[in-house]
């Protein structure tokens, strides 16, 4: 864990105890700060284990004497509406933060010579971070992995060491939490509707992605994926001192890297080289992943390294839990698992990468629904819904004429749809891909995909 040195005797307030809470709260008592917190959740003060001197009612204190608040990223910070803390740090001149800010300022001032690595978009940054990884990891490179991809809260990294490696995928929350945020290698991948809840409209959810950039200056460099009007704007607004790199699946692009029939292109050297045929990896097949890979290519080129350099690190890898990942096979039937496709982009991926799909989907709707994705639909056999979105889900798929059955349940869903991919003789997927959130009848997505693979289990062969 990271010793919070930079905090030493101030007072600091930290809001939410969720992972990146707690281990603020250790990191910042580590670095001999004053450490007070708070959650809304009862249950949650009661089971962080810290003593009466820390949990204190921020409404019981004078908050004008507090330094910093140290907010988790899923509080509201002002749309809809600020949560109560928010405006008791507002009327107080508290300034807020997030964890990831935290630990910014605590490796600058260590002045030790790092690499940062910060990666977002709305899909594929958690897999597009796992793969550089891996890659990294494969040549021995001194890498540590941290962030919004769940592994590690970035303050339970090691300290950092000559020529260490910081690799963080970042959310839009976080974003919002971290004003001075300027990475070493900045990679925005996407964008397309999400948290819209949170953001208000497309428009603002862009901005505070497009903030990744923002205080990058010469010596540095952005990646941007640019198959999205979105991200076309935000690429064409970045400083042009800054090293920009851009990636596309299917166009060619300036100063970039690009896809063309299974073969990676690049123009980054004033001519185009073609880089060798993309190796056949399951875990990286699909058209979903190859944005992926142009993103972390992009990255090692900008590490510095060849591809002769990782090529046999993509041979070895092997996938992002819960991300089309497949699970096994029953007679003519492949499950895959694709719980981590919380919106329905991420879905529309699964579903262009598969045939003859059962699909089983549902939970807490974001946004618009699958409505944006209603044009993907061909593989799709038939649909199984579940969760709170059974109502808006079915009317979309009645408008496409896909046969889907209300299951309520994921246990049911499974049944049935195996039920009807056996009755057919042609090779089906059975695939759960939710395209929602998982809080309606799950605790997150992970939790969701152990509860997929723990039926699973027992049909498969």
């Amino acid at each position: 864990m990271i010793a919070l040195h930079h905090r030493k005797d101030q007072k600091i307030f930290v809001f939410g105890l969720g992972l990146s809470g707690i281990s603020s709260v250790n990191a910042l008592l580590k670095g001999k700060a004053i450490v007070y917190a708070w959650d809304d959740s009862s249950e949650t003060r009661d089971s962080s284990e810290l003593n009466d001197k820390i949990i204190k009612d921020p409404r019981s204190i004078d908050f004008s004497d507090i330094d910093a608040l140290i907010l988790s990223p899923g509080i509201p910070i002002d749309y809809p509406n600020p949560h109560w803390i928010v405006e008791i740090a507002n009327k107080n001149k508290v300034t807020i933060i997030g964890d990831i800010q935290l630990f910014l300022d605590e490796i600058s001032i260590s002045k030790v010579p790092i690499k940062t690595i910060f990666v977002t978009g709305t899909n594929g940054k958690s897999t597009t971070v796992s793969i550089i990884y891996h890659l990294l990891k494969s040549m021995k490179v001194d890498v540590q992995l941290g962030g919004n991809i769940g592994v590690n809260g970035v303050l339970e990294l090691e300290y950092p060491k000559k020529n260490s490696v910081y690799l963080i995928e970042i959310s839009s929350f976080q974003i919002e939490l971290t004003p001075r945020l300027k990475p070493d290698i900045a990679v925005l991948l996407n964008i397309s509707p999400d948290h819209l809840d949170r953001h208000k409209d497309i428009k603002n959810y862009s901005m505070i992605k497009s903030k990744i950039f923002l205080l990058q200056n010469k010596g540095d460099t952005a990646i941007i994926g640019v198959d999205d009007e979105n991200t076309v704007r935000i690429s064409n607004e970045i400083k042009k001192e800054i090293n920009t790199i851009r990636i596309s699946r299917n166009k060619e692009v300036k100063n970039g890297i690009w896809g063309l029939d299974g073969s990676i292109i690049t123009n980054l050297d004033n001519k185009k080289l073609t880089m060798r045929k993309l190796f056949q990896n399951k875990s990286l097949a699909g058209e979903h992943n190859f944005q992926n890979i142009l993103a972390s290519i992009a990255v090692l080129r900008s590490l510095g390294y060849i591809l002769d350099d990782y090529e046999e690190g993509f041979q070895s890898y092997s996938g992002l839990k819960y991300r089309m990942e497949v699970i096994g096979y029953l007679k003519n039937i492949c499950f895959v698992n694709d719980s981590k496709a919380t919106n329905a982009e991420a879905a529309r991926e699964a579903i262009i990468s598969c045939d003859n799909i059962y699909w089983i989907l549902g939970g807490l709707e974001k946004d618009d629904g699958i409505n944006q994705i209603k044009n993907s639909f061909k593989n799709i056999k038939k649909a199984y819904l579940i969760g709170s979105s059974i109502k808006s889900f079915s009317k979309t798929l009645l408008e496409k004429d896909i046969d889907y059955e209300i299951c309520v349940t994921l246990d049911v869903a499974i049944k049935n749809s195996i039920f009807d991919a056996l009755k057919n003789k042609f090779k089906s997927t059975i695939l759960f891909s939710p395209a929602c959130a998982s809080y309606d009848q799950f605790k997150n997505y992970e939790e969701r995909g152990g509860a997929f693979n723990g039926y699973i289990k027992d049909y498969i062969e």
